[in-house]
């Protein structure tokens, strides 16, 4: 099915309002690469996925305001429960977190509620944005080497 094209090596182009929501592509695109799909929000990519498999979203400093460091993420980090699991669907191992749990502490990664159901009676699942919980890791990871390092410098101090 071709829309918007009459060439396969085209585009599927879907558009909402003022806004463009999503874009396909099997072309080059400006950044290098093939893309399988793009996100837009108002004509401004926020997001693509790889003919590869992989999900960039946009973080270039220009989209941005109001940028502060991460503080406080290793308490936050050290309240998690990252565990392993079978998922059902595939009968594959799997690691991550349990969605409501990870909610408590971090529900800006967390879409969906605990529990919720469509109107048919069946489970409107919860997904996680992983990607996005890198930066915090980063941060405790961060704040964690400030407290190695003073109390290396403590010990060290001591023993002389």
């Amino acid at each position: 099915l071709l829309v918007g094209t009459t060439s396969a090596s085209g585009r599927f182009t879907l558009g909402v309002g003022a806004g463009q929501v999503g874009y396909y592509t099997n072309k080059s695109s400006a950044g290098g690469g093939l893309d399988h799909a793009q996100y837009y929000t108002d004509g401004t990519l926020q997001g693509k996925i790889t003919q590869t498999g992989g999900f960039t979203t946009v973080s270039d400093y220009r989209l941005k305001s109001d940028v502060v460091p991460l503080t406080g993420m290793l308490e936050k980090v050290c309240k998690l429960n990252p565990v392993s699991y079978t998922l059902t669907a595939f009968n594959q191992k799997q690691f991550g977190f349990i969605a409501h749990e990870l909610q408590e502490e971090l529900p800006v990664f967390v879409d969906g509620q605990k529990d919720a159901v469509n109107e048919d009676g069946s489970i409107a699942p919860q997904s996680v944005d992983y990607p996005k919980i890198v930066a915090v890791l980063a941060a405790a990871i961060q704040e964690q080497q400030a407290l190695i390092t003073a109390l290396t410098s403590r010990v060290a101090a001591l023993e002389n």
